[in-house]
């Protein structure tokens, strides 16, 4: 088994310097409880050196008999520890693994958690533009629920309003992977109610391919409204004054 002829290892030293270092104490201790009474056998596993050089990985179990020698039987188990550390490593591997998920799905769940409690609506849909997840305030915003809205072509939920000349400038944006923002966009409601929308499109990208765009969408009615008040406002008082200036 170790590749030694007989005459070389006689004596319970040389046997002993064959042993790994760092199996030694392990061995001489498993041996001296049974000497001792300790256990009614001894049962050790260890490694040894062949005659090559290299170790190989035996078990031993035996007794001693009438105070003077020891019998026993000695098996190569090298085969065994090796499946054994091959099982060993991949239990760590997918603990590893277990764990980086579990933290993956925790992170995933706060993102979720974080998107579903944004007062803006967001949407996220493939690079051809069709929604796969919107939050609560998309849905609240619109009307529609999620299941109303999945795999729908988001730039069909403003084409009717919405100039046709934006409704071009974001398709363009999207097939070219590029991010879109415009304060143009006018939403239609499920009850047929409008709405202005400031809509945004940002690409998510790995090793530079558009994995999907993420939408943020605001309901910008009433600050066109203000913003249309204002302009009027001015263009009245301008001409007020200018009247009697003429005059």
């Amino acid at each position: 088994m170790l590749g030694f002829p007989p005459e070389k290892v006689r004596t319970v030293a040389e046997w002993m310097e064959l042993i790994h270092p760092n199996d030694r104490v392990v061995v001489s201790s498993a041996v001296k409880e049974h000497i001792e009474g300790y256990a009614a056998s001894y049962s050790v596993e260890y490694r040894i050196k062949k005659q090559d050089g290299s170790f190989v990985w035996f078990s031993d179990r035996g007794s001693a008999h009438g105070g003077m020698r020891i019998a026993g039987f000695s098996r190569d188990i090298t085969a065994q520890k090796k499946v054994e550390e091959a099982l060993q490593s991949r239990t760590e591997e997918l603990t590893r693994l277990k764990e980086a998920v579990e933290r993956e799905v925790h992170n995933t769940l706060k993102f979720q958690q974080a998107v579903e409690s944004a007062t803006d609506a967001i949407t996220i849909v493939t690079p051809a533009g069709n929604i796969t997840y919107v939050n609560r305030a998309r849905e609240v915003l619109s009307g529609y629920a999620v299941r109303d809205m999945h795999n729908t072509n988001i730039v069909s939920l403003y084409r009717d309003k919405t100039l046709q000349k934006d409704i071009f400038a974001c398709e363009q944006a999207l097939r070219a992977g590029r991010a879109f923002s415009s304060e143009n966009f006018i939403g239609t409601r499920k009850d047929g109610g409008t709405f202005g929308a400031a809509v945004s499109f940002f690409p998510v990208r790995d090793k530079g391919v558009v994995l999907f765009y993420t939408s943020l969408e605001q309901d910008i009615t009433k600050r066109k409204e203000v913003d249309r008040a204002k302009t009027e406002f001015v263009s009245l008082a301008s001409h007020q004054l200018r009247t009697p200036l003429t005059a």
